[in-house]
């Protein structure tokens, strides 16, 4: 699977910006601030900030995201 590097912009721009768990979304990096889309696992105690959670797959993002109920899940995401 190809990992883009932090400072790629095919990885962070104009997509979204991972923090935890939390995934936000900006329409260009520069021009707004950006914005919540959803909360996926705020309860959850492990937050995500390792890159290797998460992986560029052609214009998407795939990643891993572990709650109770449900235990370890794969997640895509456009951005959008």
């Amino acid at each position: 699977m190809f990992r883009a590097p932090l400072d790629s912009h095919r990885f962070l721009t104009p997509f979204f910006v991972m923090l935890g768990v939390m995934i936000f979304s900006s329409h260009c990096a520069a021009a707004a601030e950006p914005e919540l889309v959803k909360d996926i696992n705020s309860l959850y105690e492990r937050s995500m900030t390792s890159t290797e959670l998460h992986h560029a797959f052609g214009d998407k993002v795939l990643f891993a995201n572990k709650s109770d109920d449900e235990g370890e899940e794969l997640w895509i995401t456009d951005g959008t």
